[in-house]
């Protein structure tokens, strides 16, 4: 249901979650802020009591949507645990949510970094690093797919350059327009000290090298 990464921070995979006909599954992150409050990012559909799971690691202070895609659970995470939805520069409507957007620079805390992804229009996607545990979390602009997923989403993401590799699929690359940008995101990425990537589609990743080489 949740599992511990490092002191204060936490995934929940749920993999019959599915999207153009590919079942990669989807992954939510549970960050302790400084304060001891919580931050949900790219929350997934409450299922096993795993709301419940979450209330008791302690107060949950937002739900945060990091890109232009994840728009579908964020909303029922928030109504649930009573709070507002943050989200990177988007524009489109968030499922089951009629108030409005908080900008994610309206949260701060001097253990968490934002690093927006200024070079795709198209994604509007927000990384995070959480400094304490050398962890960075991102849900798009990298997939790692691996043996264990079924053979059209092997094929897919041999085809895209995500299948046993730290990558951005195709269509991220494709729509990433701004070079000077990109360059800024990729200088800001192998300046940190990651030891663990986190994202939505596929395995973690535990190694700083991977992000390098996804960058070049």
């Amino acid at each position: 249901m949740l599992t511990k990464h490092a002191d204060g921070i936490w995934t929940s995979h749920d993999p019959s979650f599915s999207f153009l006909g590919l079942r990669l599954g989807t992954r939510m992150t549970v960050i302790r802020t400084s304060t001891g409050k919580l931050w949900i990012v790219s929350a997934i559909r409450n299922r096993d009591g795993l709301y419940e799971a979450i209330q008791e690691l302690g107060e949950v202070e937002a739900v945060i949507v990091p890109n232009k895609f994840h728009t579908l659970f964020g909303g029922a995470c928030a109504q649930y645990f009573g709070v507002k939805v943050y989200a990177a520069d988007i524009t489109k409507p968030i499922n089951n949510w009629d108030n409005d957007l908080l900008p994610l620079s309206d949260l701060k805390d001097p253990n968490i970094d934002q690093i927006p992804v200024g070079s795709n229009p198209t994604l509007k996607e927000t990384l995070f690093f959480h400094r304490s545990s050398s962890t960075l979390i991102a849900t798009d602009l990298f997939w790692n797919v691996t043996p264990q997923y079924g053979f059209k989403e092997r094929l897919y993401a041999r085809l895209n350059s995500v299948y046993c590799r730290l990558n951005s699929p195709g269509l991220v690359r494709m729509t990433t327009k701004d070079k000077a940008a990109f360059q800024a995101t990729k200088h800001k990425l192998t300046s940190l000290d990651i030891e663990r990537v986190i994202l939505c589609h596929g395995d973690i990743c535990d190694a700083k090298t991977a992000i390098e080489k996804a960058l070049v």
